[in-house]
């Protein structure tokens, strides 16, 4: 159950924390550096408590990219107590979780028949929410970032309800 409906409120959850942080930097880091450590906690939970049931080609590619992903977001969390590294580890682990679930899309749409095309679009998305989020952060235009943030959002939520649907079919 937790695989199945765990990350349809914690993914927008997360980005959206993300999105007032760097769209809003008025955001305490305290609950910036409190999500890092339950996210840190729900990774880890997940991966131990569904690990055994994601054994097929697609479910062991979303296993490693959240098992992979426990680490950098350990990383992003590292960030908040080595200060003088935090932006490079904050990019770290927003860098991540952008462009990892598009190597999960990718690895979906070949291999379903139902919403493969879908999840191969997402795979783009994804790619164009990393595009403007870079754009948006490195021309200081925070509406591109914003963009970018929603777009990563929206691409990953969608991938979550797919993926509910296809385990109860």
């Amino acid at each position: 159950m937790i695989r199945e409906y765990g990350p349809i409120p914690l993914i927008p959850a997360a980005w959206t924390l993300m999105f007032l942080t760097v769209v809003y930097p008025g955001v305490d880091p305290y609950w910036i550096k409190h999500m890092h450590l339950f996210m840190l906690v729900f990774l880890g939970f997940f991966a131990v408590a569904s690990g055994h049931q994601m054994t097929d080609k697609v479910m062991k590619a979303w296993r490693n990219i959240i098992a992979v992903g426990f680490f950098f977001t350990a990383l992003g969390t590292a960030g908040f107590y080595l200060t003088q590294y935090q932006e490079i580890l904050s990019l770290t682990v927003i860098l991540y979780w952008f462009i990892a679930p598009a190597y999960g899309f990718k690895i979906t749409s070949e291999s379903i028949e139902r919403y493969s095309e879908l999840y191969s679009n997402l795979r783009y998305f994804s790619f164009l929410a990393v595009l403007a989020f870079a754009a948006g952060e490195s021309l200081k235009i925070r509406v591109l970032t914003g963009a970018g943030l929603i777009t990563a959002a929206a691409v990953q939520l969608i991938s979550i309800i797919l993926a509910s649907k296809l385990d109860h079919e």
